[in-house]
């Protein structure tokens, strides 16, 4: 019962630590955090790597927990995993002298992995939130120092590396040319010795070429004209075809004519006299058409001829009538020459209208 109560009192101060740790201290500690700094300052590096690492698995913002572990890492040597480590603690505390601490050992972690343009970053960053930190600006100074001669020896490597490179191919081109010359002097000695050679393969080849190129030509023109013969020899056979078809339609046409003006005349012998009564009905249709139409021509032109006496009779009318008028005037204005005239006016309407009378007969 004693060690149990002894055990509690131990858990109880050690929450009475963590409370007034967690109240004056700069960073707010989990209970995680709290057991790795002492496993740490009791030299269990591995327990507390593991404590502060499970720490921010549940506190991922717990800016003490990333900036100590990152603190194990650099002294372990492990630079990349430390920066990563001090940047985030620097982005995730808002107090500037924790952040100015995160960035200061961002700069010494990149500066240890010979990344001087992201130490000059960190540097600078510390330099906004304290412009009087000399050792911050001391190692800016360094690092820019440095990434200048980095620039100068890359440019020099490069330079270096470009100036083997053509002095490489010159002297590759060189012993190209060298070898090129030794290989054509000693072509020059067999080439004389093989033109002759040479020249007599050559015509051998070309009496060759020619004769294979005419007995390819030959055997093409047999193809040819066997394949004209066939071509031929088919449209013949086609030709053939098609005039016995038409025969054969020919024929069955004549069959089928001939069975047909058979049957006719079969019909014909069976009805004679029907056939010759339906030819004299047609005829006295015709007849009776013809008259009708004849006696239709008659009443029009006896309806012109009264239209045309009714016309003179009226116009006959008119010029007795006009001729007592005239002769009226003629005694009262006792005018013999206009009575002459007026009575020759009168013959010669008499013999136009006699000569009008004559067109109607006619």
């Amino acid at each position: 019962m004693f060690i149990i109560r002894m055990v509690n009192i131990s858990i109880l101060i050690n929450i009475l630590i963590l409370l007034n740790l967690t109240n004056n201290s700069t960073f707010a500690i989990s209970f995680d955090t709290w057991r790795a700094a002492k496993a740490y300052k009791n030299n269990d590096i591995d327990t507390a790597k593991n404590l502060y690492q499970k720490a921010i698995e549940k506190y991922p913002e717990e800016s003490i927990a990333l900036y100590n572990l990152g603190k194990i890492f650099y002294k372990e040597g492990d630079y990349k995993k430390a920066a990563g480590l001090f940047e985030k603690a620097a982005q995730i505390t808002s107090k500037n002298q924790e952040k100015e601490q995160a960035y200061f050992d961002l700069g010494e972690s990149n500066f240890k992995l010979k990344d001087y343009q992201k130490a000059i970053y960190a540097y600078e960053n510390v330099l906004k939130i304290n412009p009087n930190n000399e050792i911050a600006r001391k190692r800016l100074e360094e690092a820019k120092k440095l990434l200048e001669q980095e620039k100068q020896e890359q440019n020099n490597d490069q330079k270096q590396e470009n100036q083997d490179k053509n002095n490489q191919e010159q002297n590759q081109d060189k012993k190209e040319d060298q070898d090129n010359q030794k290989n054509n002097s000693e072509d020059q000695g067999t080439k004389d010795q093989n033109n002759s050679n040479s020249n007599n393969n050559d015509d051998k080849q070309d009496k060759q070429d020619k004769q294979d190129k005419q007995d390819k030509q030959d055997k093409q023109d047999k193809q040819d004209k066997q394949d004209k013969q066939d071509k031929q020899d088919k449209q013949d056979k086609q030709d053939k075809q098609d005039k016995q078809d038409k025969q054969d339609k020919q024929d069955k046409q004549d069959k089928q004519d001939k069975q047909k003006s058979n049957l006719d005349n079969k019909k014909s012998d069976n009805k004679p006299q029907n056939k010759k009564s339906n030819k004299q009905k047609e005829q006295e249709k015709e007849g009776v058409e013809k008259r009708s139409k004849t006696e239709s021509n008659n009443q029009n032109e006896e309806k012109a001829l009264n239209k045309l006496e009714s016309a003179a009779q009226e116009l006959e009318k008119k010029l007795d009538q006009w001729q007592i008028n005239e002769l009226k005037k003629i005694e009262n204005d006792d005018s013999e020459v206009f009575k002459y005239l007026i009575k020759n006016e009168t013959t010669q309407f008499n013999n136009n209208f006699e000569h009008d009378e004559n067109d109607k007969n006619w």
